[in-house]
């Protein structure tokens, strides 16, 4: 059966040039897929509250329509600690590009991961799961299950991955949160499944996995054109 939330989000998305970050992290904190806290701020003042309710380090980032890879622009600023970084952030942002800014708590260091999801108009729905951040091209490795799936067919698929090595505390490292990065794709799965006519393709990269969660840290949603 679809999710509760499907109906809502079939309407929403319908029809759309653009999905902006902050409620694409609407979207899958729907489906149970952990964000980060944020707000979008329309002025100084409005970036400087929200950093203050969030409390501890924040990151920018712009919410200029139509610009997804905001990275490669300089269009994220992270590790801003303080009022007035916050505020010489802001500045610099808006200074360069249109539209609001979003301001996101800062997500406790962990490995990069990504997931995706693309709707294949011969076989539907699918799902990949990959190394994210410089993983992604140093070991150029992934897998892709067809949607839906669940959390233990994830998890299995995930073990296939020479990355998930890192996961399970690789030389004396941390003992990682598997299980959450499994979930979130399986939840992810049930995302593109339910909104199969309407989402054309889903990323998110990175999702960072730590020893508690795995939270997706960007959303690039492409709806599906009619």
């Amino acid at each position: 059966p679809p999710h509760p939330r499907a109906a809502f989000w079939r309407a929403a998305l319908r029809d759309r040039d653009w999905i902006g970050e902050a409620e694409g992290y609407a979207l899958f904190s729907d489906y149970g897929i952990a964000c980060p806290r944020h707000a979008l701020a329309g002025s100084r003042d409005d970036a400087q509250a929200i950093a203050r309710k969030i409390g501890g380090p924040v990151v920018l980032k712009t919410a200029q329509p139509g610009l997804s890879h905001k990275s490669d622009c300089d269009g994220v600023k992270p590790g801003l600690a303080t009022a007035q970084a916050v505020a010489a952030a802001y500045d610099d942002l808006t200074a360069r590009f249109h539209g609001e800014v979003l301001v996101a708590e800062m997500v406790a260091p962990g490995v990069e991961w990504s997931l995706g999801a693309i709707n294949d108009p011969d076989f539907g729905p699918a799902v990949r799961i990959a190394p994210g951040g410089q993983f992604v091209d140093l070991l150029d490795e992934h897998v892709l299950l067809m949607a839906p799936f669940t959390a233990a067919e994830a998890a299995t698929a995930i073990t296939r991955l020479r990355a998930a090595r890192v996961l399970s505390g690789y030389r004396g490292g941390a003992r990682l949160a598997a299980g959450a990065l499994a979930a979130a794709a399986a939840a992810l799965s049930r995302l593109a499944w339910d909104l199969r006519d309407i989402v054309a393709e889903v990323e998110i990269n990175p999702i960072i996995v730590n020893t508690q969660t795995a939270t997706a840290v960007d959303a690039v949603i492409r709806a599906r054109v009619s």
